[in-house]
């Protein structure tokens, strides 16, 4: 007998050796895992071929109903039924381990699903627009997570591309435009967390832009109704409002809980897209309400609220937890970023550089007591934010650059207080470094604050003297003001490196080199053209004068050796 049973099972290839080779567990061991070998190219044509069946099922779907066969709401039943199979075959095939066949069937459920949602609803007119929108976010959220659970970046990439052409496109060809817009910043939210969970970065930026954009022009087309062409209403001023708010809110949220409570940096994307969502929602949302005539003021302490919980984090909660990362800047920037916003919204035009203008040195005097080199430039934002509101531009080119005489600058403009002001926070700033190290980076807010304070020094200074000297200098005004702005620039420039050869100044003879180039162009673009031989002999000697005296006051601060440390 046993002859015969080993006769049996050497002609059926079976051993004895085989069937003990292999022990068996012991009860309560785990589980071994098993690597599923990679299979040949060639046996991967199997699954195109059932993925292209499945292709071939969603076109007879169709020709049936095309046909009449069918009634288009079983029709649609059954398209919509026909997608849920095509998904269960690609999550059925990614636990058992076949991300080849899973990738496929992801594939062909993306070509079958949303050209689907696109013909019902446009050509076919079987599905409303809410029927749609509820289709779209139910296969793509389905879509999502299959391939969040199992890995499938591929899959994810191509639902998500296919659903921003859908939604893109049904939003501008049907009359429910804020219901796809309101889909598509679900997606975009959708996207950052898909970042988050599982590192594909991809999307969110495609996502992200094409969001801003529509919130964008949806808010211009809601704030200046125009008749279009196509027949589609306007869209509603309300429904506009409310998206372009949930915009900025649903992304900042998104950010927060990444930065604060996972306590990961915040990226490019997040700097980015925190302006970018601010900029289209929060800013559209602001012109759609004045253009609506309606006030603004309770967004704008809304907004302030929001800038002052910026700072607290930054500078109460991430730097005692983070430290000074990036995380910090973030929080601390979008705090400026929404100050800005909030008091242009609450204070009038007038007095709201007045405003800023003390804001700036509120923060120079904060940024010098507890040493903080975030305040301190923004010190220097506030301040430049108001002079280009209280007109600096304006008056850089009138005293500068205009052909005509400059004029008095009227003490009741913010202007002049703004350049005084910008000279004491200087001051504040140079004083509250005294006897420190300061490496030339740390300079940044000095030295931008100094440029606002010299520029309006400059302004003054050429307006008095132009006017002064046309009255007691014979001459054409036009020479005569030519020549008072090179003397002025030279001045300023001998000035400037006399006082930076002080360690203290050293960012005041940063200056020196670009207003001689400035100079230098000014008199070949200027004097030249306009001077008389009077004034170009004063022109002349005034850059002559300053090529010489200038660098050579630089040239003895480098011999004097680099800034002393501070004593311990």
């Amino acid at each position: 007998m046993t002859a015969r049973i080993a006769a049996i099972e050497a002609h059926l290839g079976l051993t004895a050796a085989t069937a003990s080779s292999t022990p068996l567990p012991a009860p309560g061991a785990p589980e071994l895992a098993v690597d599923v070998p990679a299979s040949p190219p060639g046996l991967q044509l199997p699954a195109v071929g059932s993925s292209l069946l499945m292709l071939a099922g969603a076109f007879l779907l169709r020709a049936v109903t095309d046909a009449g066969m069918l009634s288009s709401v079983v029709g649609v039943s059954l398209g919509l039924a026909y997608i849920l199979v095509l998904l269960y075959l690609t999550d059925r095939d990614a636990r058992r381990g076949q991300r080849m066949r899973a990738n496929l069937f992801g594939a062909a459920t993306v070509l079958v699903a949303y050209p689907f949602i696109w013909e019902t609803t446009t050509k076919l007119d079987l599905l409303p627009a809410m029927g749609s929108a509820a289709v779209t976010v139910l296969i793509t959220t389905l879509a999502l997570g299959v391939a969040l659970r199992h890995r499938l970046e591929a899959p994810a990439w191509i639902v998500l591309l296919a659903a921003v052409v859908v939604c893109s496109g049904l939003y501008w060809t049907t009359d429910t435009t804020l219901l796809f817009l309101a889909v598509l910043v679900a997606l975009g939210v959708a996207t950052v967390w898909l970042a988050y969970l599982r590192d594909w970065r991809g999307p969110q930026w495609l996502v992200a832009i094409v969001v801003n954009v529509l919130v964008f022009l949806t808010v211009i087309l809601a704030a200046h109704p125009v008749e279009q062409a196509t027949g589609r209403p306007t869209p509603a001023p309300g429904g506009a409002l409310s998206l372009a708010l949930a915009l900025p809110v649903v992304y900042l949220a998104s950010f927060s809980w990444r930065t604060l409570v996972q306590r990961r940096g915040a990226g490019v994307f997040e700097i980015l897209q925190s302006l970018g969502c601010i900029m289209a929602g929060y800013v559209g949302a602001i012109h759609l309400l004045r253009a609506a005539g309606r006030s603004t003021a309770a967004l704008g302490w809304a907004t302030l609220i929001a800038a002052v919980a910026g700072y607290a984090v930054a500078f109460i909660l991430v730097r005692g937890r983070q430290g000074r990362g990036l995380n910090f800047f973030y929080y601390a920037w979008l705090g400026l970023v929404l100050t800005f916003i909030g008091t242009a919204l609450v204070v009038s035009g007038p007095w709201l550089p007045y405003l800023w203008a003390g804001l700036g040195v509120a923060a120079a005097i904060t940024g010098g007591i507890f040493d903080r080199w975030t305040l301190r430039l923004h010190c220097a934002s506030y301040l430049i934010g108001a002079a280009v509101v209280a007109g600096l531009a304006n008056r850089i080119f009138e005293a500068f650059v205009a052909r005509r005489t400059p004029t008095w600058v009227d003490p009741t403009v913010a202007g002049p207080i703004v350049w005084i002001l910008a000279a004491v926070c200087y001051t504040l700033l140079v004083a509250a470094q005294r006897g420190r190290a300061v490496p030339g980076w740390r300079r940044v807010p000095r030295f931008l604050v100094a440029t606002l304070a010299l520029i309006g020094a400059g302004i003054l200074c050429v307006t008095a003297l132009s006017v002064w000297s046309i009255g007691a200098v014979p001459g054409p005004a036009g020479a005569i003001v030519s020549v008072v702005r090179t003397a002025v620039l030279s001045a300023v420039t001998v000035l400037l490196a006399a006082l930076g050869r002080r360690p203290l100044l050293v960012e005041l003879s940063w200056f020196v080199n670009p207003l001689l180039v400035l100079i230098g162009l000014k008199v070949l673009l200027e004097d030249l053209r306009r001077g008389t031989p009077v004034s170009l002999f004063f022109g002349f000697a005034c850059f002559g004068i300053a090529l010489i005296v200038a660098p050579r006051l630089r040239l003895r601060r480098a011999d004097a050796g680099p800034e002393p440390s501070p004593e311990p």
